[in-house]
């Protein structure tokens, strides 16, 4: 047996932390720092850290993250006490609403377990300024740090206001309520973290405006839940598309089936006697491909409701949605379904303005652009120097035409590779 007490103080078993998500700037040499608003600040001491954090998203204050929940349980990726610091180094007590569950000792050498009671909670006495503070944890695994930046770690969101706990609570009693499965553990599921404007009630300023903390599941988990909840309630087994491993209904599994089976042997009746001339660039031209490949999402009559969905509650037309995407019509958008929400989202009004990038469409969205319009036309990843190099900034903030116009000179590049990767062949002697 191990030596007992180590066994005991033992560990959470948990990633390390590699930062931190404030929602302040940096502290001046007096009082706390300035409130971001609905940003947050990462920070970290691993220096290298920061380095790939900055080169992934282009800023170290990122309106909106996509993560993932790491651990098991709830308390692993959530949790929240009151607790008191000394000189801000060193934990005094925390406390869980009655009682004191890890404490300093009088000599000051060491914690104990043990709990007791709150002398605050208990109402013995006042809790003096900057002691009882609340104090939420809110552990992530940041998409794009993780498979962009090659980065494995846990980023902590560290929250001390009532008002974000309250939030950070109600976002996963929402998710548990469109788990299917009860009792299933959160690792892997995808969310999404940002700060929104609420109209909150203090005791000392009355009804202010407070960013709190917010984050909700991605998409894909919650269409996930309600098909296989669908599964369920129609007494039967889910079908799983053989392509995606994605659920599916009766229909898209019929139509899953079609796509995937074997096709019948070909008789001569069904080969033709010579192909027009005209049809053979369009089969072998990778730029031929490329709308069919890009718009195979709008196939989807759920996206589809996605997509109107959005339209109505930004309150904006047909007209300026598809202006919006830089389309004349919808199927016509030369990007993926992620990519046309972002585009419909990220523009703020009507002007495509450098705004915008501040608004999420940082770094990381435009490079899932680039890698996905590279892949469907055969031709080598970009990488960011080179498309900051293709629209002439040193930064993507410097960028003057906004996010739909970068992605159209993106686009335009890559027709003229592929177009002088056609004319190569063309032209090899034979």
């Amino acid at each position: 047996m191990a030596i007992k007490a180590i066994e005991e103080r033992g560990g959470t078993g948990g990633l390390r932390v590699i930062g931190k998500l404030r929602k302040g700037s940096v502290k001046p040499e007096k009082g706390p720092g300035r409130d971001l608003g609905e940003m947050f600040r990462f920070t970290s001491d691993d220096p290298k850290i920061m380095d790939v954090f900055l080169k992934v998203y282009d800023t170290d204050q990122p309106a909106i993250l996509r993560a993932y929940l790491p651990y098991p349980t709830l308390r692993q990726n959530w949790d929240y006490f009151f607790e008191s610091w000394k000189a801000g180094a060193r934990l005094i007590y925390r406390c869980n609403g009655e009682d004191w569950i890890r404490w300093l000792t009088p000599d000051g050498k060491a914690y104990s377990r043990d709990p007791k009671p709150c002398p605050i909670c208990s109402g013995e006495h006042q809790a003096a300024a900057g002691e009882h503070k609340i104090s939420g944890r809110l552990m992530l695994v940041l998409d794009d740090l993780l498979y962009r930046g090659g980065v494995t770690g846990v980023v902590m969101v560290e929250t001390h206001a009532i008002t974000d706990v309250y939030e950070i609570n109600n976002c996963f009693r929402a998710l548990d309520n469109q788990r299917t499965v009860a009792g299933d553990d959160y690792r892997g599921i995808g969310i999404v973290v940002w700060r929104e404007t609420r109209k909150v009630p203090t005791k000392e300023h009355g009804v202010r405006d407070m960013a709190v903390v917010q984050f909700e599941p991605v998409v894909e988990w919650v269409k996930a839940q309600l098909q296989q909840a669908r599964g369920d309630a129609l007494g039967r087994v889910p079908t799983l598309d053989p392509r995606t491993g994605e659920l599916l209904d009766d229909e898209w599994a019929d139509e899953a089936a079609e796509e995937t089976a074997e096709p019948a042997p070909e008789t001569a009746e069904d080969r033709p006697s010579a192909p027009p001339a005209a049809e053979a660039p369009a089969a072998t031209s990778p730029a031929a491909e490329t709308p069919a490949k890009l718009a195979a999402w709008y196939e989807d009559a759920g996206k589809q409701n996605e997509i109107r969905a959005l339209v109505k509650e930004l309150k904006i037309d047909t007209v300026e949605a598809l202006k919006r995407l830089g389309v004349a019509q919808i199927h016509d958008f030369p990007g993926t379904f992620d990519q046309a929400i972002s585009a419909l989202k990220g523009v703020s009004g009507t002007d495509d303005k450098p705004a915008s990038w501040r608004k999420g469409e940082t770094r990381a969205v435009l490079m899932r652009f680039v890698d996905e319009a590279c892949k469907v036309r055969a031709l080598p990843v970009l990488d960011y120097d080179a498309v900051k190099g293709l629209l002439k900034v040193e930064h993507l903030a410097d960028y003057q035409d906004g996010y739909l116009q970068a992605q159209k000179a993106i686009l335009d590049e890559l027709e003229r590779q592929v177009a002088a990767k056609v004319d190569e062949v063309e032209n090899i002697p034979i």
